[in-house]
């Protein structure tokens, strides 16, 4: 938070919310996160278990997205990111997996 006290002093400014850079930087790093476990995850199922994981990883989102009260543009966004996530897992997945072998 910021604290005129504090700031005024010389040490580190505070902010009352995070710089756009702070959040794209938060960002980046869950979808890197996500992505890794997603694909070592994926790595070990079988074809029809991917399949049955990402749709119900799809649904959940969905569900939360409505749980908290976002427009329908919003789910939709959130899906579509969503989307690009397990695309990119699965690639990353199938790579790894054929690179195993």
């Amino acid at each position: 938070m910021l604290r005129a006290k504090r700031d005024s002093i010389g040490g580190p400014q505070g902010s009352a919310i995070p710089s756009l850079g702070d959040f794209e930087g938060r960002a980046f790093v869950l979808r890197v996160m996500a992505t890794v476990a997603l694909s070592r995850l994926l790595r070990r199922r079988e074809a029809d278990g991917q399949t049955e994981l990402i749709k119900a990883l799809q649904r959940a989102i969905e569900r939360k997205c409505a749980a908290a009260k976002l427009p329908g543009a919003d789910i939709a966004a959130a899906s579509k990111y969503a989307k690009e996530v397990f695309d990119e897992a699965l690639d990353r997945a199938g790579r790894s997996a054929a690179s195993r072998q």
